[in-house]
């Protein structure tokens, strides 16, 4: 194929081309800056420019509208590594699915003391409380009966507030947690899912001034 530039993780052995070496950004607040480098090395800065411009102005909308809902304490799981819902892996304040949940108009149940990836029994789950959980499985293809059985699991936790008002979420689309372009429609859809349509109280609002 002979490329003339190829972006990634990795620089292949024996190509004759530009290499740009670069890991996908860990973290939401490095993604418009990531953007720009790939723009600049493409030789397209003022698209790059213009893309990451357009993100950092979507969250801070998306964070204007959200600013008077309440943010209930969120436990955000990456992946089930026990038997149901027995030991799990989480998102702590660090890790960009955090950084998503909060954009959406959460609190992290989790510390910054705790790392980017903390790994939970279900007995310290239920001493956190969380008032919502959120379950991240991108792409992954769900029926009906298999999302009930996955929030049925959580009857293991019956007391926890989130299981009482039945406020778990599985997130599937392919590109819920890819740091990209997508990623604050991503958080949009994600806080339209926790807090309801408040794009379409935002218009009763501005119709009622």
């Amino acid at each position: 194929m002979k490329p003339a530039l190829v972006l990634g993780s990795k620089a292949p052995e024996g190509l004759n081309a530009k290499v740009i070496t670069a890991e996908p950004p860990a973290r939401l607040d490095a993604i418009p800056a990531f953007i720009r480098t790939v723009g600049t090395e493409l030789g397209a800065a003022s698209a790059a420019e213009a893309l990451a411009n357009a993100i950092t102005s979507d969250e801070t909308a998306l964070r204007k509208e959200l600013a008077a809902k309440s943010h209930p304490r969120t436990l955000i799981v990456l992946d089930r590594t026990g038997q149901g819902v027995s030991a799990l892996r989480c998102a702590g304040p660090g890790h960009l699915a955090a950084d998503l949940a909060e954009l959406a108009g959460t609190v992290n149940v989790l510390d910054e003391a705790r790392g980017p990836e903390v790994d939970l029994t279900l007995e310290e789950v239920k001493a956190l409380a969380p008032e919502v959980i959120i379950e991240f499985m991108p792409g992954r293809s769900l029926t009906e009966n298999q999302r009930q059985a996955l929030f049925n699991d959580w009857n293991a936790a019956a007391e926890v507030p989130a299981r009482q008002s039945a406020s778990i979420y599985f997130i599937t689309q392919s590109h819920a947690l890819r740091p990209g372009p997508r990623i604050v429609e991503s958080a949009r859809q994600l806080a339209m899912t926790i807090h309801g349509n408040f794009e379409f109280e935002r218009e009763l609002s501005a119709r009622a001034e």
